[in-house]
This record gives C-alpha cells, sequence and structure tokens, in this order.
C-alpha cells in the first residue's frame, strides 16, 4: 500500500540564498559578537545564534555557486532535497552540519567557506505500510565533484559506522566520487600516498547486519563505484547516472576508446549486467524504490521482517486462473509473474534485477501479510535456463535472504544450466554452481511448488528437499521431471530397436509407441504413488498452502532460528553471508 502524493505531508522549501549573502549574515554576527565579547553575556544565545548562523551556510543553497548552477543544469537535485524528499517530512536530523573547510581574516571573520561535500541524515521513511529509522550519506557533487580534497573522511566513516553500531538501514546517495581522490589533492598535499581503503572494512560488516541501499544519482566514479556494488539493492536514473571505475578522459589515455559517459557506464549498460539492481526515470522514482524495498525487510538481521495485520488476498478469479495457465503443450511458455501475483496479497509484488539475467525471475512480496522472498524462472527467458549472470542473480537474492530472515517461495520451472559455446565461453557452469552452492547453504525455510519442468543438476539442486528448517516440497499436476528431458531421449534411449526396423514406416510407427509409452510413464502422478514427491495438487491450493507455511514459520522456525543465529554471531563475531 502507498500513500498518494495528495494525502502525504509537503515538504520543506529548501533555503536559498547567494555566495556574498550568505557570508555577509554570518560575518555581521562575528563582528558583533566576538567571542571576548560573548564572555560577558550572562547567557549562550549569542553562541546559540552563532551556531545557527554557521549551520546555515552549509544548509543554505547558494543559486550563483557554479558547482549548483552546473547541477540544476543537469536537471539533478542538490544533496539536501534529495534527503528532504526521501525522508519523511520533519524527521530529517542532521550531524556533522558544521563540518567544512573554512578560513578567516585577522578580525576573526570568515573569508572564505566550503561545505563538505557530503551530508549525513538520520530520519525516518516509511511506504505507507511501515516506518522505520535510517542513516542516510549524500554526496554533494557540487563541491568539487565529491572528490576527497572537498570532504572530511571522518563523517562517512562515522555513519557507516553509526548504522552498523545502532542497527539501522544505511542509504547512500551517491553522485561523484564519494570521498575517492583527486590529483588536486596531490598538488595541495605536496605528496603522493599509498591509496587507503578506509572504512571499506565497515562497509563489508554491514552487509551481514543492516540493509544497504544505494541511488546513483549522478555519475558514479572511482570510490563510489565500489560503494554502488557493497550494497543488498542499487537504482540508478535512466540518462542521468552513470557508473564506471574511471571516466571518459583516463579511459581514452589508457585504452584509446572515445567513449561518452552514457556510452561508457549508462544504465543500458549497467542496468543489463548486473552491476546495479534497478533502472528508473527519475529520482523520485528512485527513491519510491529504496523506501518500498526497505519495507520488506527488517532494521537489522537480529531482527524477523516486519508483518502487516491489514493486507488482500487475490481475487477469487485470479486464483482460478491457475488452472489453465500453464499450457497442456509443454513448447508453449506462460506468463511466470501472473503465477507470482496469484500466490501473494495483492500489489505487494517488488521485482528486483528485471533488466539482467532475464531467465532468473526474484523479488520480495507479501503472503498473509508476511515479506516472503520469491524466487523463480522465466520459460520466455532463454527457456528458463541457468546462464551465467541469471545464476549470480539467483545467488544474490538467496544470499540476501538468508542474511535477513526472509523465507523463500520457490515456484520451479527450471530446464537446466544453459548450454553451448557461449555458455562454456562465460564458465556458466561455476556461476551456477555458485547459485546452487548457496541454496544448499541457505538455512531460511524454503516452500518449493514445481510448476512444470525439473530436469538435470540444475532441477535437482531446486527440486531437492535441503535445509535445516524442513523445507517443503509440492508439485503442480503440469510438473513434467527427471534427470533429462525425454524429447529426443527416446530416440536415444530405444537406438537398437529402432535401427532394426526394416522400413522407415515401421520406425515411425515404433517410435510413436515407444514415445505413447513414454508419455504414460512421465506422468507426475506415478512419481507421487512412488513418494518421490511429497504431495501434488491443484494449482489453486497454492496459495492456501503458502499461507498456512508461512504463518508456522514466522510463528515457531524463524525465531528459533535467529535466537541460534545472534547467538552464534554474539560468539563467533559476525559473520555475515552476503556476498554483493
Amino acid at each position: 500500500m502507498t500513500i498518494p502524493d495528495d494525502k502525504k505531508p509537503s515538504k520543506p522549501a529548501i533555503k536559498t540564498t547567494t555566495a556574498a549573502h550568505r557570508l555577509d549574515e554570518i560575518n555581521k554576527h562575528l563582528k558583533a559578537y566576538p567571542p571576548t565579547a560573548q564572555l560577558k553575556h550572562k547567557d549562550w544565545a549569542a553562541a546559540v545564534e552563532e551556531l545557527k548562523l554557521r549551520q546555515d551556510l552549509s544548509g543554505t543553497m547558494v543559486t550563483d555557486d557554479r558547482g549548483i548552477i552546473r547541477q540544476k543544469g543537469e536537471g539533478k537535485l542538490w544533496v539536501r532535497e534529495r534527503i528532504h524528499q526521501l525522508l519523511n517530512p520533519g524527521s530529517f536530523r542532521e550531524y556533522g552540519s558544521l563540518t567544512s573547510s573554512v578560513t578567516y581574516n585577522e578580525d576573526g571573520t570568515i573569508k572564505d567557506f566550503v561545505p563538505s561535500n557530503n551530508v549525513i541524515a538520520v530520519g525516518e521513511i516509511d511506504e505507507g505500510v511501515t516506518k522505520k529509522k535510517v542513516v542516510v550519506l549524500g554526496d554533494d557533487f557540487t563541491v568539487r565533484g565529491g572528490h576527497a580534497d572537498g570532504s572530511v573522511h571522518a563523517k562517512s566513516l562515522w555513519a557507516e559506522t553509526y548504522a552498523v553500531n545502532q542497527s539501522m538501514p544505511l542509504i547512500r546517495l551517491l553522485d561523484g566520487s564519494s570521498g575517492g581522490g583527486s590529483v588536486k589533492s596531490y598538488s595541495q598535499m605536496g605528496r603522493t600516498y599509498v591509496p587507503p581503503l578506509t572504512g571499506f572494512r565497515t562497509m563489508v560488516e554491514q552487509l551481514g547486519k543492516v540493509p544497504v541501499c544505494c541511488g546513483l544519482l549522478g555519475p558514479v566514479v572511482g570510490l563510489a563505484s565500489i560503494k554502488a556494488t557493497v550494497s543488498h539493492f542499487s537504482v540508478m536514473i535512466d540518462g542521468n547516472s552513470q557508473l564506471f571505475s574511471a571516466g571518459p578522459p583516463l579511459v581514452k589515455y589508457a585504452t584509446f576508446e572515445d567513449v561518452t559517459k552514457n556510452e561508457l557506464g549508462g544504465s543500458q549498460v549497467h542496468g543489463q549486467n548486473g552491476s546495479v539492481d534497478h533502472v528508473v526515470a527519475t529520482e523520485q522514482d528512485a527513491f519510491a524504490a529504496i523506501r518500498q524495498f526497505l519495507s520488506y525487510l527488517p532494521s537489522s538481521s537480529a531482527q524477523l521482517p516486519p508483518v502487516l495485520s491489514e493486507f488482500t488476498p487475490p481475487s477469487e478469479a485470479t486464483t482460478e486462473s491457475l488452472l489453465s495457465i500453464i499450457p497442456r503443450k509443454r513448447t508453449v511458455t506462460y506468463a511466470i509473474r501472473d503465477i507470482i501475483n496469484a500466490v501473494l496479497d495483492q500489489g505487494t509484488w517488488f521485482e528486483t534485477g528485471s533488466h539482467w539475467g532475464k531467465s532468473v525471475v526474484v523479488g520480495l512480496g507479501r503472503i498473509d501479510g508476511k515479506t516472503v522472498g520469491i524466487l523463480s524462472q522465466d520459460c520466455r527467458q532463454v527457456g528458463g535456463t541457468l546462464s551465467e549472470r541469471a545464476s549470480e542473480k539467483g545467488r544474490r537474492f538467496v544470499d540476501m535472504c538468508e542474511t535477513f530472515s526472509i523465507p523463500i517461495l520457490s515456484l520451479l520451472d527450471q530446464p537446466g544450466i544453459s548450454v553451448g559455446l557461449s555458455a562454456e565461453a562465460n564458465a556458466t557452469v561455476r556461476s551456477a554452481t555458485r547459485f546452487l552452492t548457496a541454496m544448499f547453504q541457505a538455512t531460511v525455510p524454503i516452500f518449493t511448488v514445481i510448476l512444470r519442468r525439473a530436469f538435470g543438476v540444475a532441477g535437482a539442486g531446486f527440486a531437492d528437499v535441503h535445509g535445516p528448517s524442513g523445507n517443503v516440497r509440492v508439485g503442480w499436476v503440469s510438473g513434467d521431471w527427471g534427470s533429462l528431458p525425454l524429447q529426443g531421449g527416446v530416440e536415444a534411449a530405444f537406438k537398437a530397436e529402432l535401427d532394426a526396423t526394416k522400413t522407415p514406416q515401421e520406425r515411425k510407427a515404433l517410435l510413436v509407441k515407444l514415445n505413447e509409452m513414454m508419455e504414460a510413464i512421465r506422468s507426475p502422478l506415478r512419481t507421487a504413488e512412488a513418494f518421490g514427491i511429497e504431495e501434488m495438487i491443484d494449482p489453486r491450493q497454492t496459495r492456501q498452502m503458502a499461507v498456512e507455511w508461512i504463518r508456522h514459520n514466522y510463528d515457531t522456525v524463524l525465531p528459533e532460528r535467529l535466537q541460534k543465529k545472534v547467538m552464534i554471531d554474539a560468539v563467533a563475531g559476525l559473520r555475515g553471508s552476503y556476498r554483493p
């Protein structure tokens, strides 16, 4: 459920001024109330007024500033506008508000002022259903493009650490290098230095403890590109944000490739290769996506996901559609997302990674008001086979569910690992093995519904009832499974008998007879006779079985699992399983 725009409280307006006026205001005060004069006062009113004026130095948008003019000319929001639009109205609490580079005149007035190029905010977010406290670390590209010479490293490191220690989700609003180095740093220091990776250990620790989201809101380069990928969810703006390790000038010097920022690292590149999870049209869409993603997750891995008391189940017509949604002809495809929406609470499906690794479908939703991870395959994308990128997407998603105690509903239609020259050249089998390993290492409950196919190693890996949580497996009557598909296999298995026929007509008749025999054998009901599948169900029963499963797991299994996990972490130290 999302709050309509006309019902949401209005966002506070951002103060604006000119560069000269900004300094005039604070300098008037400093001249009227120098530190020596303030010693004679009975209270701290003058000091508090100076504090507010100093905070206004950073908190007021300077309309004639070169960086602001460029930012607005590119259609981008200023960092403080972004934070105000992301957070609930009135909840923005800033830390490090005075952090800046200041030079003084001899009389104590300010000669020059450069604000820090990152802003720390602690505030609340919600999507109309849940509310949680978050830490926001926003880059200010208007100040030296976010390079290290315009920032104070201690600020960003403090924010990253604070999020972990306070069990708050972290949201990075990236624009520029996010504190990365620049050549100008060398000239200011008069030397070079061995590059440090300050705070990276903390960022890695975060992945196992709190949700981390990144909004890519401009050119995200160098250190910022690493920060973007050290996250559980990332979103970029189509046409107005880019991601790259180094920008076009360095690329041209190193590889002689003359490219634009968008050609090098736009959404058409990183939205389709897995570096970024989500692509949207505007910054406001990015903020909405981050809020929605976080609405499904707990604030830390030491908590269970939020549960909603109000929800709307699928309509009867939607449930009834499951009886005919999978075609009787096995070569005809169907829409997997229609099945997903027929099982989840209405309006709760939130897909991630839809632009890449398309044969695997993953996302978050709710059943009975409870968060669930959805893992499935899209038979309309390379048959639903496991490609290299699809395997990587699936592995990351399973790791995230494992980290934040999100049970997984696996809607299985898996024909196997991708084959062919391209698949072998891309080391697909290695990626698929990592995916299967993540599945077998997972301790969160998994409810597997075999919709259609489960073939080969991949089918076996997803259909196997593994894990310490007593995972559940059922099959639809459309199920079709085995070590390998029958298509083409009959001719190989009965080659001698077919070769022994005397005429083409006799061979064709025998092949028809053999196929009819195998068609009866491949019935999933025969598998159930041997208890090779725990239960066969009417597709229309799927939602009700999923409700029963998720209720029990949220009431009993997940709390017990979480208690054990917290105890292990307390003894052995936090060892997050999430690998970006």
